[in-house]
């Protein structure tokens, strides 16, 4: 007779814990056709039926599941202290279990564990009685083949796993088809767990999930490290249930689906980019062959400079048959880009004085032609209309170049307004600057425009990713422009390590000191890249230097 505690690890398995879950299971014990489809599945099988024990059979498909409040996860506090995935979607038919069972208290102290199997092999396992490793005799006389087990006898033993998600796959289930649907065969097991390694094991999935796959979870209950157990006990493991679904979806299936979804999607850009290049093209060669006929007509009209004609008429027909090749193999050239940015913001210049002067500049910039730009002692009147044009069409290079490193604009009058503009639409956008020098632009912070301007360059500061050094020396900051350059900048900025403000000698005055003094040493304990801080003159009276915690 079975044991009291038997029965009572038996209840978990019937919806939840204890009387109560068990009395919901019986109050829905209506026929269920899920199940009754199995039963079928099984009968047609034509097993030993003294191999069965009907009175534990379970049903958890998903409507029988969802009735009895059953959990996803059971025996989370057993004694075992081994949890299991509830394998809902299925049908369980139950299993005479043997005497010792119930003698070992395994439905209290093991812990449920599942192994998927091939319906072919369900006759054998319960005529052995037990499950058996490649290489075990059977009782008709042959030997069991090994069918998954690599890497020689070191990984010879019995497989399961506490995930019925892992279990169900197709390399262990070989799905078959039965009346239109596609059957998978999983054995619920119980599995002693105290026992040492080597003789029993927790691993990782072997079956190259991660190479298909990536880091996508097979169980969302178990990590794919922890998801499969290993043992050579052969003892060790009871067989208590057949498991039977019907047409379900595995996780293997649901990430394939996923690929494809990502493939077809892949494939719809392509599509879409291959039309844009094709229509790209077709516009090249429709005005490639305008201009072919332009010079034909013109070689009509102009006999006298036939000769100069019909050798733009050949430059044309190469151009033609250039764009129909290109039709086919379509590559955007990076310098035709480029020439066209460099056009655009020398466009954007109007005053021809200030064009001249930036020009070479903006096109070294844009070319990746240089790691440096100097502008010191620079005289352009950025407070302008048409210097506001420049220090746009100048932050537009910075923001495009991948080669500058440094940004010399000490002393070139550089204006609050032109500063902003620099910032937002060149530091903050640049992955190479790595050191802005700023100094000595003494008109550049004042007044409201410059508290401005400063706003725009600390947030700069705190966007900019390559950012490293910032030289402010001599800009006559007032403590208020400070204070927004040390909470919005420097608390915020991932790798500046220099930073320079000596000569600013309203910054840090006395009186209205002590709180720019906060507001830095607060920034200082949060900014962990800074390593040199400069402040040399830039405070008066006693109350400067740096405070706060």
């Amino acid at each position: 007779m079975e044991k009291a505690s038997s029965k009572r690890g038996r209840q978990e398995e019937n919806g939840g814990e204890g009387k109560d879950a068990r009395q919901r299971t019986l109050a829905y014990a209506q026929p269920c056709p899920r199940m009754q489809l199995c039963r079928e599945y099984m009968c047609s099988l034509n097993l030993e039926a003294a191999y069965f024990n009907p009175a534990c059979d379970r049903c958890f498909c998903v409507t029988c599941a969802s009735a009895a409040r059953i959990p996803d996860i059971l025996e989370q506090h057993n004694q075992h202290g081994h949890p299991y995935e509830v394998p809902k979607g299925w049908c369980g038919f139950g299993l005479d279990v043997p005497r010792r069972a119930h003698t070992l208290e395994v439905f209290d102290k093991w812990a449920v564990a599942f192994h998927g199997c091939p319906g072919t092999a369900l006759a054998s396992i319960l005529d052995e009685g037990q499950l058996m490793t490649p290489g075990a005799t059977l009782l008709d006389g042959t030997t069991l083949p090994n069918r998954l087990t690599r890497g020689g006898d070191d990984r010879i033993g019995l497989y399961t796993s506490p995930s019925i998600k892992y279990a169900e796959l197709d390399i262990y289930t070989q799905p078959s088809e039965w009346q239109g649907h596609t059957v998978r065969i999983v054995l619920q097991c119980r599995q002693k767990m105290d026992i040492r390694p080597p003789q029993l094991r927790i691993e990782r999935e072997t079956i190259g999930w991660q190479g298909r796959f990536g880091k996508a979870a097979i169980s969302q209950h178990f990590p794919n490290a922890e998801i499969e157990r290993v043992t050579t006990a052969h003892n060790s493991i009871i067989p208590y249930r057949v498991l039977v679904s019907m047409d379900i979806q595995t996780r293997e299936e649901e990430e394939e689906a996923k690929k494809n979804v990502r493939n077809v999607q892949a494939a719809a850009l392509n599509a879409r980019q291959a039309t844009t290049a094709f229509e790209a093209s077709e516009e090249k060669i429709k005005i490639a062959q305008a201009n072919l006929a332009a010079l034909v007509q013109a070689e009509k009209e102009h006999k006298a400079a036939l000769a100069k004609v019909q050798k733009e008429k050949k430059t044309a027909q190469n151009e033609a048959n250039a764009a129909v090749a290109g039709k086919r193999h379509v590559a955007t050239a990076q310098s035709a880009a480029q020439d066209g940015l460099v056009r655009a913001l020398c466009t954007f210049v109007t005053d021809q004085n200030i064009l001249r002067t930036l020009q070479p500049s903006i096109q070294a910039l844009i070319f990746n032609q240089v790691t440096q730009l100097n502008f010191h002692g620079w005289r352009i009147d950025w407070k302008t209309r048409a210097g506001l044009e420049g220090v746009a069409a100048l932050a537009a290079a910075v923001a495009s170049s991948r080669s500058l490193t440094t940004a010399n604009l000490r002393g070139c009058g550089m204006s609050a307004k032109g500063l902003a503009v620099l910032a937002t639409q060149g530091v903050a956008k640049s992955s190479s600057l790595s050191l802005l020098d700023l100094s000595c632009n003494k008109d550049m912070l004042k007044g409201e425009e410059g508290r401005v301007a400063c706003t725009a360059l600390a947030q700069a500061l705190a966007s900019c990713s390559s950012l490293r050094k910032l030289n402010l020396r001599e800009c006559n900051m007032s403590t208020e422009v400070f204070i927004v350059l040390a909470t919005q900048g420097v608390a915020k900025s991932p790798l500046l390590s220099c930073l320079d403000l000596s000569c600013n000698e309203d910054m840090l005055k006395c009186g209205v000191g002590q709180a720019a003094s906060t507001a830095l040493a607060k920034a200082l304990a949060v900014c962990s890249s800074l390593q040199k801080l400069h402040l040399d003159g830039a405070w008066r009276g006693r109350r400067g230097g740096v405070g706060g915690s």
